[in-house]
């Protein structure tokens, strides 16, 4: 889980072990989204093949003329340019072959998200104003992110969720996703990625 609480370095290494998983066995680009810069930056200092990075000042030219035909790692952060604007195809396919959720982008609890909060309690419960501020935004990220490897019928991606939030039907509700397969461990996921890059992708 990315839940503030919970981050560490160990569970930065651990990311970064998933991430290798399927920079080793899935061909083509690998898109993974970020809840923030701080998180991203966290888990790609880890990892030795670390690919594209986004900034604040990335543009997607700067996208296309690094990966090249081949694709390779791309890291972007929920709800920027990269995440919500990316259109990288060639011959009618998305190069697009997975797209790595690491950890839930809810929304950064500042004075804008406290007003909206605040206004949005004046005619609904708290419970309800959380989760539609909370849930549904980050559940628009995460589909958004996930669109960016569908742009047509053709196309096929794995898309990792990885946080176990995820789980939750108060986000799933939102995403109108069919969870596949559930991996416990390091091991389980390595296994279901060769399996889905030899029969799938």
């Amino acid at each position: 889980s990315s839940r503030y609480s919970e981050r560490s370095p160990n569970m930065y290494d651990l990311y970064s072990k998933y991430i290798e998983v399927i920079d080793r066995f899935i061909n083509g680009v690998k898109l993974v989204i970020y809840p923030s810069y701080e998180f991203m930056r966290n888990v790609v200092d880890r990892l030795q093949n670390q690919g594209f990075v986004e900034n604040r000042g990335t543009t997607i030219e700067d996208l296309v003329r690094s990966i090249g035909k081949d694709g390779g790692l791309v890291h972007a952060v929920a709800g920027g340019k990269l995440s919500e604007g990316i259109e990288l195809v060639t011959n009618n396919r998305s190069m697009i072959k997975c797209v790595f959720v690491a950890g839930v982008p809810y929304p950064q609890k500042d004075e804008y998200v406290d007003e909206i909060f605040k206004s949005m309690r004046k005619r609904v419960s708290e419970d309800e104003a959380w989760d539609y501020i909370y849930n549904m935004t980050a559940s628009m990220k995460v589909l958004q992110a996930i669109g960016r490897a569908v742009r047509g019928e053709d196309d096929r991606a794995l898309v990792v969720l990885g946080d176990r939030r995820f789980m939750s039907k108060d986000i799933r509700k939102y995403m109108g996703l069919r969870i596949g397969r559930i991996a416990r461990n390091l091991k389980e996921f390595e296994s279901l990625v060769k399996l889905v890059a030899s029969d799938f992708l």
